[in-house]
């Protein structure tokens, strides 16, 4: 509209444009507030309580003592009460052991050392959105499956004594245990584990479920319960090499990768299924797989002893979990115990999809004081969660945190009576990492070899706490795939550090222990060693060395890398001489090209083939691609498509 010549504005952008400034401004206060508030919260260090109780006295001990009719320490059940009553992160380690002894022992227990457990259940905290301001963690698949477990059996032992932090009754908490329970089964049924092939973290599985289906009342729970369990030990015994439980996974601790040689797991499964029938059978000890050995109610099916020990060559794959692209359209995005569930069982925190969630939820229960949440309140700002900014600060700084979400795995696995070699197919390559490990050997219980991009330098702590360093975990994940024997990895390291990336080491290195091998060679770009009747070789694409006179590390220089690794055996190519002269062989017809690594098979184990892996763009053999995506079961012993509706494991082709 015109008046006099001159354009005439609309009152209503009148208006705005002299809000403007006001908006700015009421903006700018707000975001001040916001941060002066946030940065005033601090979070509460446990460390230092917690490693009073790392090796202490504990609840397993005693529960030991009465397993071998001995009298037992009172001091074992105070200091017990303690780790619960100071709530710190792995406090519930304890509670299947203590649910164990309370429903089947009580008897055998003092009166007052009964009410020193029974007071520390009352006031114990169990979920993330229960009062109180702690360092625990609650969101983890073990954790979760933990907590919950708890809650069920100490509300169904105490059914109307009132839980103090709640201020509910023990019926309440068993009623709302049992929900979380039921969630927990549903999504590990349906999606698998999160956590999966996990050396350290199926324990922390097996412990709560034994206690649930050896003394829950609920039926429907403990019959869902033993068919998880079953779900866990078809993954032990599918994963494991002549009692080795080590295989890719989605969390693996340096002691993880390197050895299996005396661990828990080893002794536990030699319980299980007697491998040595030589050897006298090893004892537990007090340990919370107790609450599993002297378990009621649930009986390993024989069908896993022979899966253990199979003395077929066998090709085993596997899905496992969910990438975080899937999460809104499987409807887990949100603050339902569900939703919260699956995001953070898989440690899903900062990525653009569903940081807004995280954010917001922290916000809403009020989680900063938390010391592994703490870091969120330099993004908890009211402008940011209201205006959904969150995704793009994500995407624009790229933290290193992103890469701590275990996301879906393909996992695929190639077990022979020589040697298991592992893969998770094509994980997310160039992306940061945390605890996983996506490929690996297994010649013994005592030699595994690997490679890995780490993370800080030696000796230097994790990025996220423990995690990831300079053997645990990734700086950056390999392009990494598998077919039979032979496995290919490429890793493109960026040209620059991240924006909030904590170093960018400009090498790859390998675990290959050289004084480990009956016999072993390291020359130019080649390294191969033999254990008995098994053979393994590395070929790199540069000069390897070792980084000391340990001659455990082998690195290999430079930014852009790749590692070509294959297994093999005596009975397909004779002489370890034999097989040495064929992989120098082939490693003269290599080629690199772009980013496309060719690599040309003459023989061996699993027979002539050319494999192509294609840097973030895929795998191939015989020019054919390969789909490395995989159903939710893939094996002699089990197939089944994702999200499945039954499942039946059978000794099919055994």
């Amino acid at each position: 509209m015109k008046k006099d010549g001159k354009t005439k504005k609309d009152p209503v952008l009148r208006l705005l444009l002299l809000s403007l400034p006001l908006v700015i401004l009421l903006g700018g206060a707000t975001i001040v507030r916001d941060v002066v508030v946030n940065q005033s919260i601090r979070g509460i260090d446990d460390r230092v309580i917690r490693e009073t109780f790392i090796g202490g006295p504990r609840i397993e001990q005693v529960l030991w003592d009465i397993l071998n009719d001995t009298e037992y320490n009172s001091e074992h059940i105070l200091h017990t009460a303690q780790h619960l009553n100071s709530r710190v992160d792995t406090s519930d380690f304890r509670t299947p052991s203590i649910l164990h002894v309370l429903y089947k022992y009580p008897d055998r227990l003092r009166a007052e050392d009964r009410e020193i457990l029974k007071r520390a259940l009352l006031d114990y905290r169990y979920w993330i959105k229960d009062p109180g301001e702690d360092s625990m963690v609650f969101w983890s698949e073990n954790h979760q499956i933990l907590g919950a477990v708890a809650e069920h059996l100490a509300g169904q032992l105490y059914p109307d004594e009132i839980f103090t932090n709640t201020g509910k009754t023990g019926a309440w908490h068993r009623d709302r245990g049992a929900e979380r329970i039921a969630i927990w089964l549903e999504q590990r049924w349906t999606y698998g584990f999160v956590e999966w092939y996990s050396n350290t973290y199926y324990k922390e599985d097996i412990a709560p479920l034994a206690a649930l289906i050896s003394f829950t009342e609920n039926e429907e729970l403990r019959r869902r319960a033993s068919i998880i369990m079953d779900l866990l030990f078809y993954d032990i015994a599918t994963q494991s090499y002549n009692g080795s439980f080590i295989s890719s996974s989605g969390r693996a601790y340096e002691h993880d990768r390197k050895s299996d040689a005396g661990s828990d797991f080893e002794v536990f499964l030699e319980i299980l299924f007697d491998f040595d029938a030589d050897e006298a059978q090893p004892e537990m000890g007090p340990h919370m797989l107790l609450a599993y050995l002297d378990g009621e109610n649930y009986e390993l099916p024989p069908i896993f002893e022979s899966i253990i020990k199979d003395p077929e060559t066998r090709i085993i794959r596997a899905s496992n979990g969910l990438n975080v692209s899937e999460l809104a359209g499987e409807g887990l995005v949100g603050h339902e115990d569900p939703q919260i569930m699956m995001q953070w069982a898989m440690e899903s925190f900062t990525n653009p999809e569903i940081i807004h969630n995280s954010v917001t939820f922290i916000h809403e229960y009020g989680l900063l004081r938390n010391s592994d949440l703490n870091a969120f309140k330099d993004v908890n700002i009211g402008l940011l969660r209201s205006m959904k900014l969150l995704p793009f600060v994500s995407r624009v700084l790229n933290p290193q945190q992103n890469g701590v979400s275990i996301q879906r795995a393909n996992a695929y696995t190639y077990r022979t009576p020589e040697y298991m070699m592992y893969s998770a197919q094509e994980y997310h390559p160039g992306d940061y990492g945390d605890q996983q490990h996506v490929f690996g050997i297994t010649l013994d219980a005592d030699l595994m070899i690997f490679h890995t991009h780490p993370a800080v330098p030696p000796g230097a702590g994790g990025v996220n706490g423990n995690s990831p360093k300079y053997w645990v975990g990734y700086g950056h994940i390999p392009h990494t795939a598998q077919d039979q024997n032979v496995n290919l990895s490429i890793y493109r390291l960026p040209r620059r550090k991240g924006i909030m990336e904590k170093a960018l080491l400009e090498y790859t290195h390998a675990w290959f222990p050289f004084k480990k091998f009956d016999e072993a060679i390291v020359d130019g770009n080649i390294a191969a060693g033999r254990r008995g009747d098994s053979y393994v070789a590395i070929i790199a694409s540069g000069e390897l060395r070792y980084r000391s006179e340990r001659l455990e590390n082998l690195i290999l220089a430079g930014k852009e890398s790749w590692w070509i690794t294959e297994a093999g055996s005596a009975g397909s190519d004779g002489t370890f001489d034999g097989f040495l002269g064929r992989i120098r062989a082939q490693a003269d017809d290599i080629s690199y090209d772009r980013g496309t690594l060719s690599y040309p098979v003459r023989g061996g184990d699993g027979g002539p083939r050319l494999l192509e892996l294609a840097y973030q763009s895929g795998f191939s053999v015989d020019g054919q691609p390969v789909d490395t995506s995989y159903p939710r079961f893939d094996s002699v012993y089990l197939q089944a498509e994702r999200k499945p509706d039954e499942l039946a494991i059978a000794p099919d082709g055994m």
